[in-house]
C-alpha cells in the first residue's frame, strides 16, 4: 500500500504498549474523538484483529480496496463494473477513492441490515435492495420471492 497507510497487526504490539494507549485515551475528554479512536484501536487489537489505518482523502488501487473488502480483486472488479463502487481512472488504470469506498461499505451494510431484519417479508427486502447498495436483476427478485 502507499505511504499513507499504516498497519498494525495484532500480534506485534506489546501488551504493556497497549495498555499505556488505553490509559492514554483514559485521559482525554470523554467522547474526544482522538479518545473514541484510540478505544476502538486498543478493543480491536485485544480481539487479536490487525488494524489498518488509511487516510480519508487516500486513493486505492483495486488490489487494495480489495484487500480491504478481503474479497478477490475480479469480485470487486464486478462492483465497480456494475456501477455499484464509483472508480476514477489514471491512464488505463483504476483507482477509487477512501470515501467512495467507505460510501460503498455503508450502502452494503445498511442493506445487510434491512435484509436481516425484514428476511420474512421479501416485498420489504426487494424494496430496501433497491434502495440500498445495488440493482436487483429479475433472476435475483425471482429467487427472493422463492424464499
Amino acid at each position: 500500500m502507499t505511504a499513507t497507510t499504516q498497519t498494525l497487526s495484532a500480534s506485534d504490539v506489546d501488551t504493556r504498549d497497549l495498555n499505556q494507549v488505553a490509559a492514554l485515551a483514559e485521559t482525554l475528554p470523554q467522547g474526544s474523538p482522538l479518545a473514541v479512536v484510540m478505544q476502538h484501536l486498543v478493543a480491536a487489537v485485544r480481539k487479536g484483529r490487525d488494524v489498518t489505518i488509511l487516510a480519508s482523502d487516500e486513493h486505492l488501487t483495486p488490489n487494495q480496496a480489495a484487500d480491504l473488502l478481503h474479497v478477490s480483486r475480479p469480485h470487486l472488479l464486478k462492483f465497480m463494473d456494475n456501477g455499484e463502487l464509483d472508480f476514477y481512472r489514471v491512464g488505463n488504470r483504476r483507482r477509487i477513492r477512501m470515501a467512495d469506498l467507505l460510501d460503498f461499505i455503508a450502502r452494503r451494510e445498511r442493506a445487510k441490515a434491512t435484509v436481516a431484519s425484514a428476511f420474512g417479508n421479501p416485498a420489504l427486502v426487494e424494496q430496501a435492495l433497491r434502495d440500498g447498495a445495488t440493482e436487483l436483476t429479475d433472476s435475483d427478485l425471482d429467487e427472493l420471492n422463492a424464499l
